[in-house]
């Protein structure tokens, strides 16, 4: 799961071409309702300025849930 939250944010070096594939995968594709967004493998919710990538999982005994914000979102709420 970490390597692919590496690839998904862009920073799996020297893998130019997966991480243009998973940015391509965080781009909606079907409108769900006005905050909510499903992209090829990612959900993405909004509310006013906040937008988290969402993605979750698993197999028979186990779960993963990993929720993103961009660093650009959290450096503009954290400099009000």
């Amino acid at each position: 799961m970490a390597t692919f939250l590496a690839a998904n944010l862009g920073e799996l070096a020297g893998h130019g071409a997966i991480e243009s594939a998973m940015a391509f995968t965080q781009q909606p594709v079907f409108t769900v309702s006005p905050r909510l967004k499903i992209g090829l493998a990612w959900q993405i919710v909004s509310s006013g300025n906040l937008r988290i990538l969402d993605k979750n999982g698993g197999l028979n005994n186990t779960s993963t849930y990993v929720g993103v914000r961009s660093a650009e979102e959290v450096r503009r709420r954290h400099s009000r």
